[in-house]
C-alpha cells in the first residue's frame, strides 16, 4: 500500500513539473468535453485528491499540486484527446518532460450517479487509481 502511495506522489510530482514548464506556445482549443454525469466535484479520500470536472476542463487537486488539463494543453501547445463512452470518459495528453515525450491519461468510469472509478497512467504505466465520491 505504501508503495502505491509513493508511486502516486512521484507521478504527481512529474506532472506538476510539466505544468510549470511553459514553452511560450499557445493552444486555446482543447478536446476536453466531459459527459454530464462526470461534471462536478469528486473526492478520493484515500489519496486525498479532489477531481473538479467542468464542461471544458478537468483539474486534479492535492494538498501540494494541481494537475490542470486545460493549462497543460495551453502551456505545452498540445491538444487533449478525450473519448466518451456511455459510462467511461478518458483524457489523454502528450507532453514533453526533460526532452522526452510522455502520454498522460486519466480514465473515469461511472459506477453510479455519485461514485466513479479513476485510473491515472503515464506512458502506459498505472500510477494511480481509486474511487471518487461526488460532493
Amino acid at each position: 500500500m505504501m508503495k502505491r502511495i509513493m508511486v502516486f506522489l512521484i507521478g504527481l510530482f512529474f506532472v506538476s513539473m510539466v505544468i510549470s514548464a511553459n514553452d511560450g506556445s499557445s493552444n486555446n482549443g482543447t478536446g476536453i468535453n466531459p459527459p454530464s454525469w462526470a461534471i462536478g466535484t469528486w473526492e478520493d479520500k484515500f489519496f486525498s485528491t479532489t477531481h473538479v470536472v467542468t464542461h471544458d476542463n478537468v483539474r486534479v487537486i492535492t494538498a501540494s499540486d494541481t494537475i490542470d488539463f486545460k493549462e497543460i494543453s495551453k502551456s505545452q501547445g498540445t491538444p487533449v484527446s478525450a473519448l466518451v463512452d456511455k459510462d467511461v470518459y478518458s483524457l489523454t495528453i502528450s507532453i514533453t518532460y526533460f526532452g522526452t515525450r510522455q502520454s498522460v491519461s486519466y480514465v473515469y468510469t461511472r459506477l453510479s450517479d455519485t461514485t466513479m472509478k479513476w485510473t491515472w497512467t503515464i506512458s502506459g504505466m498505472e500510477v494511480g487509481a481509486g474511487t471518487l465520491i461526488k460532493q
